[in-house]
């Protein structure tokens, strides 16, 4: 589970990513919000032996009997990164008296403040 809008629970929309029974590793996609770059999110990886009847946004489980389920929560910060997305035209690079000259064309630029040298 991963809190997207980072208001403390897992009980939103879209924010438990898997709920399955898995004895290999899992690998696919899964849809992500559109986020700020630098955010911190949390995520949960609940670990049960079976799957508990009922589960809290806390962590708390209970098994069939009402009896706390035994397994393990755990809790991870994850910081979120998203890079600047350009489709270059042209890119081009050669040695001219001795310098190295770079030139470039960007055909299309998403979140960029400008270049920085």
């Amino acid at each position: 589970m991963i809190d997207f809008n980072n208001d403390g629970d897992f009980n939103d929309a879209d924010e438990e990513i898997i709920n399955q029974a898995v004895s290999a590793p899992q690998h696919g996609p899964f849809a992500v919000p559109l986020l700020p770059t630098g955010i911190q999110l949390f995520r949960q990886f609940r670990i049960y032996p079976e799957r508990p009847l009922f589960v809290s946004s806390t962590g708390m489980a209970l098994d069939a009997g009402f009896q706390q389920a035994t397994g393990e929560v755990e809790d991870y910060m994850w910081t979120v990164y998203i890079p600047t997305r350009v489709t270059l035209a042209d890119f081009r690079a050669y040695e001219q008296n001795g310098v190295v000259i770079v030139k470039w064309e960007t055909a299309s630029e998403l979140d960029t403040l400008g270049l920085i040298f």
